[in-house]
């Protein structure tokens, strides 16, 4: 019997085999995109030195994204092989069996602080280079521009960390301890917040985009190389968060029923934004430098590639060059 006559037969919906199937296609992506996106970056690194440092905090976002995926994979792994044993668990095991749970939980839980970050830090400079395309003089202009990380990040970081501890708590008295109406309130304003900032906000950034792009394009003679390169890279990140956003929900949706929707959406975003993220921030980076990685296609030589990459390239190297003008922000 074929894989179609399968899926035929089959109880589970189409939509979810779609489900299944793009979670499949994004660890393919997740696999093979980053040694290119890696490769990219070595070579911008000096050239990019100038621009703002919220640039470079994305890059930042994506490496630990894999370490932590990393960890939770590997921590899987250990606690499969800890538990598959036949018997009762040892007093040996118990101590690798909390290791790994630690060694998931925390991990996974600041993978999705990092995408509470990432869509916060996407929407703020949608809204800061908005101010800034239309109203120059507007104080708005200079935030999140300067070549030091705002202090004000970090803290944001420990407040979507401390948020995440008080949701899953609020979530676990509700389940198993408490049924106050208060509880079920906060429950919703915290269901509520969520939407708003993974979802909502999400959608409006490339429609407050649109016109600074099109201005843009319109009159991209009149504009410095970074200055355009910079607002593009923005924009399609601020896209491509729009479409992988939109398929997962619709997914979601198909396979959802009325009563369980937003658990549902709130799960299922959760879930492939620690997957989709760096995605999004590789692709557009990637597309924003297409003359580096069309050079490097073009004439591909696995021992410079890796190079690069590991930082193990002499003075004789000759990287691809894009060359961008200096603005002051």
């Amino acid at each position: 019997m074929n894989v179609t006559q399968e899926l035929i037969d089959s109880k589970i919906p189409l939509s979810a085999h779609a489900l299944i199937s793009f979670f499949w296609l994004s660890i393919m992506l997740y696999l093979t995109i980053l040694p290119f996106y890696l490769y990219v970056h070595k070579v911008n690194r000096q050239l990019e030195m100038t621009f703002p440092s919220i640039i470079h905090h994305f890059f930042v976002m994506v490496i630990m994204s894999y370490v932590l995926l990393l960890t939770i994979f590997m921590s899987c792994l250990l606690t499969f092989s800890t538990t598959s044993t036949p018997g009762e668990t040892s007093i040996f095991q118990i101590p690798l069996i909390i290791l790994s749970v630690t060694c998931i939980t925390i991990p996974a839980l600041t993978i999705v602080v990092i995408n509470q970050m990432f869509h916060l830090l996407v929407f703020l400079l949608t809204v800061k280079n908005c101010c800034q395309y239309f109203f120059p003089f507007h104080i708005f202009t200079r935030f999140l521009s300067r070549r030091n990380l705002p202090d004000f990040i970090w803290y944001l970081y420990a407040f979507f960390f401390v948020n995440e501890l008080i949701g899953i708590f609020l979530y676990w008295a509700h389940w198993f301890i408490l049924s106050f109406e208060v509880i079920d309130v906060i429950i919703i304003f915290y269901q509520t917040a969520y939407m708003i900032l993974n979802i909502i906000l999400i959608f409006l950034c490339p429609v407050c985009y649109f016109p600074i792009i099109l201005s843009l394009w319109k009159s991209s003679n009149l504009r410095s190389e970074e200055h355009i390169y910079l607002h593009n890279y923005m924009f399609w990140q601020s896209v491509l968060v729009l479409f992988f956003k939109f398929m997962v929900i619709m997914l979601i949706i198909f396979i959802s029923t009325a009563e369980n929707l937003i658990i549902y959406l709130i799960a299922g975003t959760i879930a492939f934004d620690g997957l989709t993220t760096p995605i999004i921030i590789q692709i557009s980076y990637l597309g924003c430098n297409r003359n580096n990685l069309k050079i490097l296609l073009t004439s591909f030589n696995f021992k410079k590639f890796f190079a690069v990459i590991f930082g193990c390239t002499g003075r004789n190297v000759v990287h691809p060059q894009v060359f961008l003008v200096p603005v002051v922000t």
